[in-house]
């Protein structure tokens, strides 16, 4: 189906990020004067989330790696032809995106002001980052990642009079009018923004019979498989990035901003059960496949570029193919779950946007209470 499915997220997550209290911020919702409201943050609704391998690292202006404790070691540069081969040094692209559920209110409440429902804010990001620390068991694979100078890299909100983004299609989201831009700032050493992990959940060769962790990867709404060709393993993940603000767009945002900081939270998880699996995202000047299935890229039946089992490592499965070979996809789709406060407290560097909480290409767990 294509109509656009919406999902309210938890204020608490907003509480919980902010270190002290949120500071108000004056906006126009739709930048056409009147209707200023004062927000302490913003809610997303769920989206999507494409990794994809840099098998080029070197054509992406990625030459060198993160310098990754005091004693000045750096993590080699390494190429991978696959998100489920990842190596200690491996590089990755990621691209997310999702619209806005709701403003959250400097007064405790929240509304989307004279936005209402008839137009929307959506926001669409890319970013590279490296495989800083790998651990495999036998079922569990966790992998710790940092953000990295190179590769496509941006951060940009926009604002739409129509509110015609759509998770299935993955469209309409890099539309309308820019609200604000920026970039994201490579890892700045332990303990600092720029990181994640994960843990992958699921199966390796030798396995005889399908896991109870290999899921559908569409089960939203309950019962209702956009993707019946494809499964998914499971997983868990979290971490936080920084974006440095370029550009502001003064018809939305009316204070300045050059001192605030603004959090974001994702969490991730697989199977989709609170949004649908995206056909397509936005790499930043186009579209590319993610899902596929013909809903607005790749050809209908097909998998798109995540493969049968999105996340499933190459090997012989009993229970996949006959126990044939399985040639792993090249890239893996992440339902993520993103939210942002604005602390009171200003921030060394002008205009910084923090992100908070992606373990970008793991699979997230973490259960929180919605409103519908």
């Amino acid at each position: 189906m294509t109509t656009t499915k919406k999902t309210l997220l938890a204020a608490a997550v907003l509480a919980a990020l902010a270190a002290g209290p949120a500071n108000a911020l004056k906006i126009n919702p739709n930048g056409a004067g009147g209707g200023v409201i004062d927000i302490a943050g913003l809610d997303w609704n769920v989206g999507n989330l494409l990794s994809t391998p840099i098998s080029n690292p070197a054509n992406a202006g990625i030459t060198q790696g993160l310098f990754v404790d005091a004693y000045g070691f750096n993590v080699p540069i390494k190429a991978t032809n696959s998100v489920t081969a990842l190596e200690f040094g491996s590089v990755i692209q990621a691209y997310t995106q999702a619209s806005l559920s709701t403003f959250n209110l400097s007064n405790g409440g929240s509304g989307l002001g004279e936005l209402g429902a008839a137009g929307e804010w959506t926001f669409v990001m890319g970013f590279a980052e490296q495989v800083i620390d790998f651990a495999a068991g036998a079922l569990t694979e966790t992998a710790t990642f940092g953000a990295i100078k190179g590769g496509v890299n941006y951060f940009k909100i926009y604002y739409s009079p129509v509110a015609d983004s759509e998770n299935l299609l993955g469209t309409n989201f890099e539309n309308g009018t820019l609200v604000l831009s920026g970039t994201v700032n490579p890892y700045g050493g332990i303990g600092a923004d720029g990181t994640s992990s994960f843990s992958a959940q699921g199966t390796f060769p030798g396995s005889q019979t399908q896991p109870t962790t290999i899921k559908n990867l569409d089960d939203y709404p309950l019962g209702d498989n956009d993707y019946t060709k494809i499964r998914t393993i499971t997983g868990g993940g979290d971490g936080s990035l920084l974006v440095n603000i370029d550009t502001i767009n003064s018809a939305f945002i009316l204070e300045d901003i050059t001192q605030l900081n603004i959090s974001f939270t994702t969490q991730q998880r697989l199977n989709f059960n609170t949004a649908d699996p995206s056909s397509c995202m936005w790499n930043g000047s186009a579209f590319v496949t993610a899902a596929g299935n013909g809903y607005a890229c790749g050809s209908a039946g097909d998998t798109g570029t995540i493969g049968a089992v999105n996340g499933l490592k190459s090997g012989s499965y009993a229970w996949l193919n006959g126990g044939a070979t399985y040639t792993a996809a090249p890239n893996e789709l992440l339902q993520v779950d993103a939210s942002s406060s604005i602390p009171s407290n200003p921030v060394p560097e002008p205009m910084s946007v923090a992100l908070m909480g992606i373990g970008l290409v793991g699979l997230g767990f973490v259960r929180r209470s919605r409103k519908s």
